[in-house]
């Protein structure tokens, strides 16, 4: 820092009344004070670069691996509910005793859920329940009869009996051959959420993601990439474009493997239209509601966009609207005037 020799007041003393040279006169006098030693200096800015560094590297962990969604004490609520015998599931362990399953990688949330990744599952934790916990004690009798009414409601009338066995099934979590309380009000609380009612009453085809596991009202199943196969023209490098015209379809799968995936895609269609009593539809068809597994499978990854025609029209027949445009569930609808 460049010092200033000092300057006397008195040489100034004809402009003495002029308050411009008197608050030049003090500035002066206080940089002539100011002496840094360089030795201080390079600490200082020592000092300023580590803190930086250190506030960068604290973001970073926070960004990639902190909990960016601020799940745990949603995740102490359901540990609480499992060590009180509420709820089970084969994911319980893992997450409340051997804490084995972190759920630190939070990939997303919603106002209803969180979804974390874990290896190559996806979990969903439920912020809130969707429905009020089973009566304690329920006779198996009352239970089954309440998740045929919950089926046909859903599903409209059943004839397929298997259909409410394979629902039935999955309640036996230990897999002695018997229900509990914690397994009935476990299945009763994943029933009522749309996507794993879904999932599970799919899990025998393959353009549906795999149930890894639940937790009460959490979820795991099959994480499946949704990229697409191959760019757009438009989304290619125009200079790459003039010289290699078929540029981006050169990491395109080959024919037979473009073909299987294009099998899967009818065989959904074919799956949602004649499966059990009723029809299903899918109110929101995006590219990035598909995905492809490695051994080129077609799947369905986004599955709240997926709703039988009984709950559809459930969910209709609560909305009431006077334009068009209102009536609106990923599908338009017309719009009528009660």
């Amino acid at each position: 820092m460049k010092i200033y020799p000092k300057m006397p007041c008195s040489t100034v003393s004809s402009w003495k009344q002029s308050k411009v040279n008197r608050q030049l006169c003090r500035f002066l006098k206080k940089i002539n004070k100011c002496k840094v030693n360089r030795d201080d200096l390079f600490v200082y800015l020592f000092m300023l670069i580590t803190i930086v560094v250190v506030v960068f590297i604290i973001i970073l962990v926070w960004t990639l691996g902190g909990d960016r969604c601020n799940g745990q004490r949603i995740k102490q609520a359901l540990c609480k509910e499992y060590n009180n015998g509420v709820i089970t599931g084969d994911l319980c362990y893992s997450i409340c005793i051997e804490k084995s399953i972190p759920l630190h990688y939070c990939v997303s949330q919603t106002h209803s859920d969180i979804t974390y990744r874990h290896e190559e599952s996806l979990i969903k934790i439920q912020k809130y329940p969707a429905v009020e916990p089973l009566p304690y004690p329920i006779s198996l009798e009352t239970f089954q009869d309440k998740v045929f009414q919950f089926l046909q409601y859903n599903l409209g009338e059943i004839d397929s009996p298997q259909l409410l066995d394979k629902v039935l099934g999955f309640t036996d979590f230990n897999a002695n051959g018997e229900m509990n309380y914690a397994e009935c009000n476990t299945l009763w609380q994943l029933l009522h959420t749309r996507e794993f009612f879904i999932l599970l009453i799919f899990q025998d085809e393959a353009s549906f993601p795999k149930i890894n596991g639940t937790c009460g009202s959490a979820y795991a199943y099959d994480y499946i990439p949704s990229s697409p196969l191959y760019q757009k023209k438009s989304d290619v490098n125009p200079v790459m474009q003039y010289f290699f015209p078929n540029y981006n379809q050169w990491m395109l799968p080959s024919w037979e493997k473009r073909a299987q995936i294009a099998i899967g895609l009818l065989e959904l269609s074919s799956i949602l239209t004649e499966s059990f009593s009723t029809k299903f539809y899918m109110c929101d068809i995006k590219h990035i509601n598909f995905g492809v597994s490695t051994d080129f499978e077609a799947k369905v990854v986004n599955l709240e966009s997926v709703m039988s025609e009984q709950q559809l029209l459930h969910s209709g027949g609560k909305k009431r609207c006077y334009f068009d445009s209102e009536c609106f569930y990923g599908i338009g609808a017309v719009c009528h005037v009660m």
